[in-house]
């Protein structure tokens, strides 16, 4: 880069993960970057989602859950019948998936940029004899960078041989 910009960018990949033989996640990419030059600041931050299914249904995912695509599996079936069967699949199988937004902020002194990422909650009923029900929640593909400009510490200047305490 030319003199006086700095950039720091950072991506992950996740190609394949397979929940409970239900839900699949396949090549999930998370890119964010941070610039600086002076007082410009710019962020990018984005989540893709290349593939996923639920029980061999395709289905995309935003922020608000799980939506079929392409052609569903069920014959003589609608887009929005897919969508209603890909999601009591995954809550029979205790599964809640949705994406996060990705947030970019830029001011005269920072930026930030996080992609978000896909939050995949696992819930397990309460067993008989009071045994508590369990949660996992795993997140996939988050990336963050945060870039601050910090004034300098001025020095303070201290007069030799005197130490501004009085004797007692």
């Amino acid at each position: 880069p030319p003199k006086g910009i700095a950039t720091a960018s950072a991506r992950t990949t996740v190609k394949r993960i397979l929940f409970a033989g239900v839900l699949e996640i396949r090549d999930v990419v998370a890119s964010a970057s941070v610039t600086t030059a002076g007082d410009k600041h710019v962020s990018l931050a984005s989540l893709t989602v290349g593939g996923a299914s639920v029980g061999g249904q395709e289905v995309a995912i935003d922020e608000s859950g799980v939506h079929a695509v392409g052609t569903p599996v069920l014959p003589g079936s609608t887009l929005r019948d897919a969508t209603k069967q890909a999601n009591a699949a995954l809550a029979a199988a205790g599964i809640a998936v949705h994406a996060t937004e990705a947030v970019r902020t830029t001011t005269t002194r920072s930026a930030a940029a996080d992609t978000g990422g896909l939050v995949i909650t696992l819930l397990t009923a309460d067993l008989p004899g009071g045994v508590a029900a369990n949660r996992l929640e795993v997140v996939v593909g988050g990336v963050s960078l945060t870039e601050t400009d910090e004034p300098p510490t001025p020095s303070l200047a201290l007069p030799l041989g005197t130490s501004g305490l009085a004797a007692g």
